[in-house]
């Protein structure tokens, strides 16, 4: 994840298909994707993805192709299971997608194939930040803190809020 919403992926692809008379084709690739993604933080996040790459077409007659592509489609992630308190997860992946591979030969035409695909993905995300401990008052209780906004770094944020005036004021009260 680069930002909450974003993030950035690098997938290799190998795609094997049946043919007529025996000339069978396989497809191998390599891409790079951002994916802006939607509500991350829920358990089902919608996302749109597009990536650029390069494809290698290897017919069983015939000669090897290679040629980059794009992608762009949609999909969705829904949990499954949250691993090492939410920083790890068990994802289920479903998506749709429009590939376009810009051949280098005269011959073959510039079409469209489209790709759905449903799959796993696991995240290997770092170690949960754990909460903040409360902020209490000077009686021992929670029911009404005030925090001083401060941005000396080194000095409590009270002492650097009476010290300027032009220091923001906040109450919250549970």
């Amino acid at each position: 994840m680069l930002t909450p919403g974003w993030n950035l992926e690098l997938s290799v692809l190998r795609d094997e298909h049946d043919g007529l008379a025996g000339n069978d084709l396989t497809l191998t690739g390599a891409a790079l994707s951002a994916l802006r993604v939607f509500s991350p933080e829920a358990r089902a996040s919608p996302y749109l993805i597009v990536s650029g790459g390069m494809l290698r077409e290897s017919p069983r007659i015939g000669g090897r192709d290679e040629s980059p592509f794009v992608d762009y489609g949609l999909g969705f992630l829904a949990d499954l299971a949250n691993l090492g308190g939410g920083a790890r997860k068990l994802q289920l992946r479903g998506e749709l997608k429009g590939r376009r591979a810009f051949e280098t030969s005269a011959s073959k035409s510039d079409a469209v194939d489209y790709v759905a695909g449903i799959g796993l993905q696991y995240l290997w995300g770092g170690t949960p930040v754990p909460a903040a401990a409360p902020v209490v008052d000077s009686d021992g209780s929670r029911s009404a803190v005030r925090r001083l906004c401060s941005t000396t770094c080194g000095k409590n944020a009270t002492e650097a809020g009476r010290q300027q005036n032009r220091r923001v004021a906040l109450r919250i009260v549970e």
